[in-house]
């Protein structure tokens, strides 16, 4: 079975198991998703993309801030899902199916911002979603995209920790059993179910540089972890030490000659 099919498949409960707040993907909602919204500031009545946007969460917590959201994904249930929740939520997020992959159903220089919010993790090939953004954008439009970090998240990077990783032990101890500067395939286990999804891991400098290739200006890093003083279940202890996600933002100005 494709990915696609997979993940139709899988969709209906991945949207349950990600509506169960802290029950679902605690770190999305702890982390991510506050560090998103902190990065991009004061964003009313500002054109953004969300580009393979999912169950619509991410679409809908921006449309509340007073932006005008387009957003597309190639799951079908994902965006009858969320179209059904911006009618519920009275919002304007103007929905459709289209493949991230291919050409974006977007007229040149609309978009203020484009995001592309834990969605390059599951493509082999990013080359042409990074170029559709750069189109799509407007001059100095904003660019920002957020993986699982290649480095350091052990699904991805694939440390092996020689300590379990608990309060009590004051220092973390690693062998790498893959190496990091290699892309490759791995699969994953998606929240709500047993079955697994292929994934992609690129270093760093990958995505680095295929955002330089297509015009963008990279303006900003974050590494992200939670806070030591946040209540922290035993089961995320690792990421107050170690991020687990990483954005990137770059800016369009214009293609190397």
């Amino acid at each position: 079975m494709n990915t696609q099919k997979k993940w139709q498949q899988l969709a209906p409960e991945y949207i349950i198991a990600l509506s169960k707040k802290d029950k679902g993907d605690y770190l999305r909602y702890k982390l991510l998703t506050p560090k998103l919204l902190r990065i991009l500031g004061n964003i009313s009545n500002l054109n953004i993309l969300d580009i393979g946007c999912g169950d619509g969460y991410l679409s809908r917590k921006l449309a509340k801030k007073g932006a005008h959201i387009y957003a597309f994904d190639w799951i079908t249930s994902f965006i009858t899902y969320a179209t059904t929740q911006e009618q519920n939520k009275k919002l304007t997020t103007q929905y459709c199916v289209a493949d991230a992959l291919q050409c974006f159903p977007y007229i040149d220089s609309f978009f203020d911002i484009a995001i592309a919010n834990m969605v390059l993790k599951d493509m082999p090939i990013i080359d042409k979603t990074i170029a559709e953004a750069y189109r799509v954008l407007k001059h100095q439009g904003k660019f920002i995209v957020s993986i699982l970090h290649p480095c350091f998240y052990m699904n991805v990077s694939q440390w092996k920790a020689r300590k379990s990783l608990s309060p009590t032990h004051s220092t973390l101890s690693f062998d790498m059993v893959a190496p990091y500067i290699s892309p490759c395939s791995f699969s994953k286990t998606v929240s709500g179910s047993k079955e697994e999804i292929q994934h992609f891991h690129r270093p760093i400098s990958d995505y680095i540089n295929v955002f330089c290739k297509h015009g963008f200006l990279i303006s900003g890093m974050w590494e992200l972890c939670l806070k030591k003083d946040m209540s922290v279940s035993q089961n995320y202890f690792y990421a107050t030490r170690i991020p687990p996600f990483l954005i990137l933002q770059g800016i369009k100005i214009g293609k190397s000659s």
